[in-house]
């Protein structure tokens, strides 16, 4: 049973603390409720890094920690909208560095989907893992092409070229939701 609420902090660089407050539903369901820092991408590594060591060592941990997988779908979640899909392009035709909380589907381990495959229902196993995989792939390509663009924009590219690698970007990263969106309810024992 996990507790309804958890909050871990962490150390970043140069004295910042950040701070995440994770809510959790019977069904399984995260909520990032604030992420408080100056670097909200250090920050919420950092932070994910302390909730899955945190879970990997206690007795609360019942099989692999999945928040790295539900926090994925969190920050995913403006992925589809198009007014925030617009607001992304612009941040990053700009040059800014930050985007803060619309962000490429993060990186997880594929250690991670193998350690919770056998912990699924059998008939589940094969289909949670061919959503990992999808995830993956598409998570991969879509930080990909975003670092594409922005070393383009800052090469001088034509800025036709830097938003068509963010609109490819776009669509890798609706690829990797799509893919997180069939995986967690396969999760929900």
């Amino acid at each position: 049973m996990l507790p309804p609420a958890i909050a871990f902090s962490a150390a970043l660089s140069r004295g910042l603390q950040a701070t995440l407050v994770i809510s959790c539903s019977p069904r399984m369901g995260v909520e990032v409720a604030s992420i408080s820092s100056l670097r909200r991408r250090a920050a919420l590594h950092a932070l994910l890094s302390t909730a899955v060591a945190h879970y990997a060592t206690t007795a609360h941990a019942q099989g692999p920690p999945i928040y790295p997988i539900l926090a994925a779908q969190s920050a995913t979640s403006w992925i589809g909208q198009r007014d925030d899909e617009e607001t992304f392009r612009t941040m990053v035709l700009i040059g800014l560095p930050d985007t803060g909380r619309l962000q490429m589907p993060p990186s997880i381990q594929f250690n991670l989907f193998k350690a919770i495959e056998p912990t699924l229902i059998e008939d589940r196993q094969g289909p949670f893992m061919d959503a990992a995989i999808e995830y993956l792939e598409y998570t991969r390509d879509a930080n990909d092409l975003v670092e594409l663009a922005k070393g383009s924009r800052r090469q001088g590219a034509p800025q036709a070229v830097t938003l068509d690698y963010l609109s490819r970007a776009i669509e890798a990263a609706k690829g990797s939701t799509a893919a997180l969106n069939r995986m967690v309810p396969l999760l929900d024992k």
